[in-house]
């Protein structure tokens, strides 16, 4: 069976083909997805679809490898349900009104295009600690785990998969 494997360096990143045939490993391709300077690479369950975080945007790619968004924003991590359902896209660095740095925007799949949903604040008033320098989600989305900086504790925010955002307001679905 073939898989799609994705090796990401600094600055560029590359997809190679393994073939596994009764023993026999065969590897092709190299072909190069992007160049930029790299921050994550995140990919579906199925490999479906593929994230990959760059210093000013997030592009998506098809199991086929074809580019079918880019999401402009300044961001550090990148992760995607298991499902490819949501996108999150973490950015440790941006200042929020009470002090503290960092967001996780959530971007929910809706025909195939992702759309900014919710956006996550850093919960810890008055503190830098660069909430979302690292981000992942529990196979089946119920969990969604931000990392920061500088912090020994834990603190909760709320990521809940039954809101979304219609017309700017928030609505329980």
């Amino acid at each position: 069976k073939n898989k799609n494997v994705l090796i990401g360096s600094k600055n560029t990143v590359r997809s190679y083909i393994v073939s596994d045939n009764v023993g026999t490993i065969n590897v092709s391709g190299g072909a190069l997805l992007t160049t930029g300077t790299v921050s994550s690479i995140g990919g579906t369950d199925s490999g479906d679809i593929i994230a990959i975080g760059l210093t000013n945007k997030v592009e998506i790619y098809n199991k086929s490898l074809v580019l079918k968004q880019t999401i402009h924003v300044d961001n550090q991590t990148v992760a995607l349900s298991s499902t490819g359902k949501y996108l999150f896209v973490g950015n440790p660095t941006a200042t929020n009104s009470n002090g503290s740095v960092g967001q996780v925007y959530v971007y929910k799949n809706i025909n195939n295009t992702f759309v900014l949903d919710q956006t996550l604040y850093n919960p810890a008033t008055g503190a830098g600690m660069n909430f979302g320098i690292s981000i992942d989600t529990t196979t089946d989305t119920d969990s969604l785990i931000v990392s920061a900086t500088g912090t020994n504790g834990t603190l909760d925010t709320t990521f809940d998969k039954n809101l979304m955002t219609i017309d700017g307001n928030i609505t329980r679905i």
